[in-house]
């Protein structure tokens, strides 16, 4: 890859790591499922390397520990209808800190 004329290298990634967590789920009702949940996640030796114009780039350190909870909601519109919604948000604190969303549609047969 090319930026600003100069060649960017990115080569694979390689990550060691534990997870260890677990999810509680509520049935409300035929129609909707909330669910919380909390991880703590280890990464014991994640590994990353790059170069710009064939000079490595010091590579990052991926060691450490991230805590994570997620909040979510599981729509099941129909129950004759092999289609659901999953509409989450997870937060991380730690080594690796944000917020994402996510929306899966599910269709199973």
């Amino acid at each position: 890859m090319t930026v600003r004329s100069d060649l960017l290298r990115i080569k694979d990634s390689d990550s060691l790591r534990t997870r260890l967590g677990g999810r509680f789920s509520y049935i409300g009702n035929e129609h909707i499922a909330p669910y919380a949940g909390a991880y703590w996640e280890h990464e014991f030796d994640g590994k990353q390397s790059s170069s710009v114009n064939g000079v490595d780039i010091t590579p990052p350190s991926l060691k450490g520990d991230t805590a994570m909870g997620e909040l979510g909601l599981t729509l099941k519109p129909s129950q004759t209808l092999p289609l659901s919604f999953d509409i989450g948000v997870q937060g991380y604190t730690g080594k690796r800190e944000g917020v994402t969303g996510s929306l899966q549609i599910r269709l199973e047969f």
